[in-house]
């Protein structure tokens, strides 16, 4: 009579949560996970992380059951991720990841996840604000040919418009130098890994692709608040023409009346 095989144990397995883009820190250490309680406690984090030791081509029945919780996180408009090295293999989603991987490759591949994650969330960030920004950019296109007094009172909102466009180029600028790895202490493996997780996600292109609008944006708003100072001078160039011309006048006033008062005590 055969017996059926039990399953094979899920192995060593740690998790790690990720918020407001600081390291990941270990929260614990079991031989098993309950995924469901570890989503529900840590509802609040931005990133969840589960590593299970595994070695290469090794696959149980509990990694499908680990891959579907990852699945099942995903919108239908978000993208699953599928990347790995030699013995690494990671699924990855925007909220959740997993890893099977080595123990002695377990620091390099923790260390590529959370690189890559944050740089990911930080290009997904900007892509948002640039489709956020767009119906500023529009309906401020008769702002860069020319600017009536009355425009002037748009100032605060262009100011706004154009810290913005400036805080996008200094994120832009962030995203960039993470994206070219060139920190020294970096692992070779982590190097590795961050480079595909990049590959499969295209983050190349899309950093590319949003340099454009960012640089359009801050043209555009330096032209506009060149153009408002240039109106609120004559404005203000206008305003004190007139008090001049009045204060002329008033003096003018003031030598005519004195003048006739003068031929009439003389008469």
């Amino acid at each position: 009579m055969s017996t059926r095989a039990a399953p094979k144990p899920l192995g060593q397995t740690q998790w790690w949560r990720l918020r407001d883009e600081q390291a990941f820190v270990e929260v614990s250490v079991s031989e098993s996970v309950h995924l469901l309680s570890l989503a529900l406690a840590n509802a609040d984090a931005d990133f969840i992380l589960v590593w299970v030791e595994r070695k290469a081509g090794e696959v149980t029945i509990q990694d499908r059951t680990i891959e579907n919780w990852v699945v099942h996180s995903v919108a239908s408009s978000q993208s699953i991720i599928r990347a790995g090295l030699r013995t690494i293999s990671v699924i990855w989603t925007a909220n959740r990841a997993i890893l099977f991987a080595p123990e002695e490759h377990l620091a390099d591949a923790q260390d590529a996840i959370m690189r890559f994650t944050l740089l990911e969330k930080r290009t997904r960030g900007l892509e948002l604000d640039i489709a956020a920004m767009w119906p500023d950019l529009v309906k401020h296109i008769p702002l860069l040919h020319a600017v009536s007094p009355s425009d002037l009172k748009k100032q605060d909102e262009v100011n706004q418009a154009t810290e913005k466009a400036h805080h996008m180029v200094l994120t832009q600028i962030r995203a960039d130098n993470e994206f070219q790895q060139l920190a020294q202490h970096l692992a070779p493996t982590s190097k590795r890994l961050f480079a595909e997780l990049c590959h499969q996600t295209q983050l190349e292109k899309r950093l590319e692709a949003i340099s454009v609008p960012i640089d359009n944006a801050v043209d555009h708003y330096e032209t506009i608040n060149y153009r408002m100072v240039d109106e609120r001078h004559a404005h203000t160039g206008k305003w004190i023409e007139i008090l001049i011309v009045v204060v002329l006048l008033a003096e003018l006033a003031l030598n005519l009346f004195e003048h006739f008062n003068l031929f009439g005590s003389i008469r």
